[in-house]
């Protein structure tokens, strides 16, 4: 069905995002056919009961519909965040909606569609509040980076018999990295000297954290000069203590299938960052700097996600 919507969808201008569909579920079409069978049998046999009967049965159609889509109407997206996550394991987001209405809302699902996978989002909402707030979850995907250009917000309620569905349009990425696997312990043999990582620089073998502003009375040998001639005033360059050890992280040492050697540099930067340990991931068509923390973690990971094996 949802393919069918997808191209639907297509065919709609981008003006349109926002916009309403319903169209009946495979129960709402047996209902349907049920509601036709009961009305000619009415007709035909004049019985005033069956009629009442057809009646009743698309009252029911009809208020079903209606409520399927009210449940939609005036709802937009006012924020959302995705949590990047690992292959096979449950995805998180957290979606904020913004309700026009005081208008009791009720449960529907939120679904990230990227060029070739969906991320559907079981969440489940009974509230009237302006900002409805809902903590998601998704099934597990393989590794990768996932590129979603929309969102599409959908409900069966109350009954089942009727699917509504909007569509908004974003752009996010959604990191899978590869699940973490440990079969080979990190030895003293994957430690780099720092002369051969090339992580000294003109001060020594000291790692730069930050530029300060320059304090009257401080010698000039540490100031940025390229700062100073781009805002006409002096910055210090700032670094911490030297670096003690740094890992090199390399795919081709890893006597393993090309899938395993993945998860398992996936467990070691995992380790070697919980314990602010520095290292070098590298890749065939990728080196990274020598690093530790969220920013290199993550810019590792997701080498590591979109890595062609």
């Amino acid at each position: 069905m949802y393919k069918f919507i997808n191209k639907i969808h297509k065919k709609v201008d981008m003006k349109s995002w926002g916009r309403l569909y319903i169209i009946p579920t495979k129960p709402g079409l047996l209902f349907s056919v049920l509601f036709i069978v009961v009305l000619i049998l009415g007709i035909l046999y004049s019985n005033n009961l069956v009629l009442i009967l057809t009646f009743i049965i698309f009252s029911i159609l009809l208020l079903s519909m209606f409520i399927t889509h009210i449940n939609l109407e005036q709802l937009s997206l006012n924020s959302f965040k995705l949590s990047n996550g690992y292959a096979q394991e449950i995805l998180s987001g957290k979606f904020t909606i913004l309700n026009e209405t005081q208008r009791v809302r009720h449960k529907f699902s939120i679904t990230f569609i990227s060029e070739d996978e969906e991320f559907e989002y079981f969440c489940s909402s009974d509230s009237n509040y302006k900002l409805i707030e809902i903590q998601t979850h998704s099934n597990g995907r393989n590794r990768g980076i996932y590129k979603c250009y929309k969102i599409r917000l959908s409900t069966t309620y109350p009954l089942g018999l009727f699917y509504c569905w909007t569509y908004f349009k974003v752009n996010q990425d959604i990191c899978v990295y590869p699940k973490m696997k440990n079969q080979i312990e990190l030895s003293l043999n994957q430690k780099v000297d720092l002369e051969e990582s090339k992580v000294k620089d003109e001060f020594g073998s000291q790692e730069f954290t930050e530029n300060r502003k320059h304090l009257q009375g401080e010698a000039l040998n540490k100031v940025n000069w390229r700062l100073f001639a781009k805002y006409n005033e002096l910055f210090v360059k700032e670094f911490k203590d030297p670096i003690a050890n740094i890992y090199l992280l390399d795919f081709d040492n890893i006597n393993l299938e090309a899938e395993e050697r993945l998860e398992q540099l996936s467990y070691w930067i995992n380790k070697l960052n919980s314990k602010n340990e520095y290292w070098i991931l590298k890749l065939k068509n990728f080196k990274s700097k020598v690093g530790t923390g969220p920013s290199h973690f993550e810019t590792c990971m997701k080498e590591l996600s979109h890595f062609k094996v």
